[in-house]
């Protein structure tokens, strides 16, 4: 097993791996939206949030040398369950054509305010 580590991301993330790599499966943890570079929730509407936290998963993917082709599955958490077009307006505007499994679950609360967060489930097979 191996676990991934950015360095451009500031201290304080948390006491675990962005992402763990057993066999040919990736397993991105929940991303916020927060900008790596200034470790702080990005300003904005929902959209802005929800891309920020995709690009997230994209730069953890993007440094083991994969990408969002590989994902399988996403897990998207949202306090704001009422704006499931938005959400899927974005989903497509990221993925395009490739189309990875995805729930979406209504959560009360996410850490620091933020409005969205999402975990993958990546495969190292193309």
């Amino acid at each position: 097993m191996t676990f991934v580590e950015l360095r451009e991301i500031p201290e304080g993330i948390g006491p675990y791996a962005l992402a763990a790599i057993s066999g040919d499966f990736v397993f991105v943890s929940m991303q916020l939206p927060v900008d790596y570079k200034t470790g702080r929730l990005v300003e904005g509407d929902f959209e802005d949030q929800l891309r920020q936290v995709l690009s997230n998963v994209r730069e953890v993917l993007e440094s083991i040398q994969l990408d969002i082709t590989n994902i399988l599955k996403i897990t998207l958490y949202t306090t704001e369950l009422y704006e499931m077009k938005k959400i899927d307006a974005v989903l497509e505007e990221f993925f395009g054509q490739h189309r990875p499994a995805c729930s979406v679950i209504g959560v009360a609360f996410l850490p620091n305010g933020a409005g969205v967060a999402v975990e993958a489930i990546a495969s190292k097979e193309g």
